[in-house]
């Protein structure tokens, strides 16, 4: 997901279909999580083949989501630290891009 680097804190819309919806055990919780496929930005430029965004009250209003849907939605790019924390230099080992606070949720119809 290197392509999304450069918008690395903008908050852009984005284009995705929908692999599935999972729930995994969080440090709160369990948590629903949405796999999506071929994230594309706005212009139809493939951003990342997959990804993982949160399942929000978003798409608990857009109703029944199944796999194949594609979905259109407003996120910001952000870094989060994967496989864990380097003690000696004190400084994370690997950093991902994600996407948080998806809002503006639609179904695109194609």
């Amino acid at each position: 997901m290197k392509e999304l680097a450069p918008l690395l804190g903008k908050r852009i819309m984005f284009l995705g279909t929908v692999e599935k919806i999972v729930i995994k055990n969080g440090y709160g919780g369990p948590e629903k999580k949405i796999h999506l496929s071929d994230l594309m930005d706005i212009d139809g430029t493939i951003l990342a083949e997959k990804t993982i965004i949160n399942y929000t009250k978003g798409f608990e209003d857009l109703g029944i989501v199944e796999k194949g849907t594609r979905i259109c939605f407003e996120a910001r790019v952000k870094q989060k630290v994967t496989g864990g924390w380097s003690k000696a230099a004190d400084t994370p080992l690997l950093w991902e891009f994600a996407l948080s606070y998806p809002t503006n949720l639609s179904i695109v119809n194609t």
